[in-house]
């Protein structure tokens, strides 16, 4: 059974780097995948996966990388 939740923060590593971000449970991804849009600067997905260019259309590659993920943590304020 999946609660809402509503402004949780969880803190996000893998081996290129560490964010914390807000969270919420969503039915519509897998139990064990973590999604996150990268559009976001306080808690840039680029930070932990690679900052690779699509060759053609020069944005930014599908992102995807293992992460560990543990409850709590200080999000950045969000950056205008």
């Amino acid at each position: 059974m999946i609660t809402r939740l509503v402004a949780l923060s969880a803190m996000l590593k893998s081996q290129r780097g560490t964010i914390t971000a807000y969270t919420q449970p969503d039915i519509g991804i897998l139990e064990s995948n973590v999604f996150m849009a990268f559009c976001f600067n306080e808690a840039s997905a680029n930070l932990l996966t690679n900052e690779a260019l699509d060759p053609f259309g020069k944005i930014l590659e599908f992102k995807f990388c293992a992460v560990s993920l543990s409850a709590g943590g200080t999000v950045a304020e969000r950056i205008q």
